[in-house]
């Protein structure tokens, strides 16, 4: 029975390998495609543009279009050494962070702050351990760094995104929000 178990657990890592490995090759073959000169790149959830300084990206709803994730990318086309475009990603993911909690303010005027502080505590940690996961082929390398921060710079992009739609349900009451409201 163990050995049945291990089995599983070993083909669901794969599984989550898998989607791990082909969300970084879609994002890397968009992101290359944006250096070749492309405008934009599209997969099916969201559309990523880049302008010479800023990283643009909308998703749209059904029924809502989810304003603009914007951040300053100015330092990639400086960063020549690793130890540079570690600091560069360091630096995104700081903007970013700082725009998340902005969001998870404006959700507060809908939803109870204790409820919103227990799931972003749950989402970093999910984070966190996504992108070990998602960086652990390049464990103990010098591009790990680099790997991992660019990990969570993609899913802060998300869970902004994610936020916004959350913000926008509740402030028209047509939708219930990710959260609940009362005490319970």
């Amino acid at each position: 029975m163990k050995y049945m178990h291990q089995i599983a657990n070993s083909k669901m890592n794969l599984r989550l390998r898998a989607t791990i490995m082909s969300r970084t090759l879609v994002a890397a073959i968009c992101l290359a495609s944006m250096s070749l000169g492309v405008s934009s790149c599209s997969t099916s959830r969201s559309a990523i543009s880049k302008s010479t300084s800023t990283s643009v990206v909308t998703q749209t709803t059904t029924s809502q279009t989810v304003a603009p994730v914007i951040y300053d990318r100015s330092c990639e086309k400086s960063s020549i050494s690793q130890a540079a475009m570690d600091a560069c990603a360091q630096s995104e993911l700081n903007q970013l962070d700082g725009e998340l909690a902005a969001e998870l303010r404006h959700l507060a005027e809908y939803i109870q702050e204790s409820y919103i502080a227990k799931a972003q505590l749950a989402w970093l940690t999910y984070r966190t351990e996504e992108c070990s996961a998602d960086a652990s082929p390049n464990s103990g390398g010098s591009v790990y760094p680099l790997m991992f921060t660019s990990c969570e710079i993609q899913m802060t992009v998300s869970r902004i995104v994610e936020v916004r739609k959350d913000v926008i349900a509740a402030s028209r009451g047509t939708d219930e929000p990710l959260y609940p409201t009362d005490g319970g």
